[in-house]
């Protein structure tokens, strides 16, 4: 037979609260939904960056969409752009629509960076490769060209609304998306910048 004491020890160890379990970070690369928990749209947070990524992409494995909201003071009031296929998504069988990238870069904006867009004053457009956009930044180019014989197109300038080209510009897709992003806020494009780079031609948005 058992003591009492002898009982007492075997049943010690069970008196003691066990510890709480440790709370595990998100295992890399991880990917959430866009809009809710059950969206077929996810995100994957790479620090600054967000990656979106579409079952009705063709390329499933890759991002529809890339985005940078930076978190460093100077660039925070930033939104890059640094792929966009949203265009490319195919039809689907329920025939709901797609979305658009300025929907996609809202809710990554406010659902995973938690940024608010009032504080945002530049879209950034990273190496553009649309093809009507690419159409105008030439023709721009162009005419600049023209107006200074033998000179080299400057690393940096702004086109405004007195511009020539701006109505041009207007009718481009990153122009409208812009506008419709920060519609709810007010803002609309004031300005564009036309930054030259190894990529090709980034866009910057002056948001105001």
């Amino acid at each position: 037979m058992y003591s009492v004491f002898s009982v007492l020890l075997l049943l010690w160890p069970l008196c003691i609260p066990a510890a709480p379990a440790p709370v595990l970070a998100p295992a890399p690369g991880r990917q959430t939904g866009l809009r809710n928990a059950n969206d077929i749209y996810t995100v994957e947070v790479r620090g600054d960056k967000y990656l979106v990524y579409s079952p009705y992409f063709k390329r499933k494995e890759e991002a529809v969409t890339e985005l940078v909201i930076p978190t460093e003071a100077g660039q925070d009031d930033q939104i890059i752009v640094l792929e966009a296929y949203n265009a490319e998504e195919r039809a689907r069988a329920d025939g709901s629509p797609r979305l658009h990238l300025s929907e996609v870069v809202e809710n990554v904006a406010r659902n995973h960076a938690r940024k608010p867009l009032s504080s945002i004053n530049w879209l950034v457009i990273d190496g553009v490769i649309n093809r009507p956009t690419v159409e105008v930044v030439k023709r721009y180019k162009s005419d600049w060209q023209t107006l200074h014989p033998g000179d080299k197109f400057p690393a940096r300038v702004t086109v405004t609304s007195s511009d020539p080209s701006w109505p041009a510009f207007g009718a481009t897709p990153f122009f409208k998306t812009a506008n419709y992003l920060f519609k709810d806020d007010r803002k609309a494009v004031r300005s564009i910048d036309i930054a030259q780079k190894w990529n090709g031609n980034n866009l910057w948005f002056r948001m105001g």
